[in-house]
């Protein structure tokens, strides 16, 4: 499914369109994108983890 919308006072529902799993594609503006970007959980770091092919990391 495809969804279009845009303007940033759509933002929460664009937001909860997404989450519900529908939604494979947005089209949307820089207005929404900045809001849901913003609002949006800060990522999570990277573990830091040996690469077993690699001989000396075990």
């Amino acid at each position: 499914v495809v969804a279009i919308a845009g303007g940033g006072r759509k933002a929460p529902a664009i937001d909860a369109v997404l989450r519900s799993g529908l939604v494979t594609s947005l089209v949307t503006d820089t207005a929404a994108a900045d809001q849901l970007l913003a609002a949006a959980p800060p990522p999570r770091p990277a573990l830091d983890r040996a690469d077993p092919d690699e001989p000396g990391d075990a």
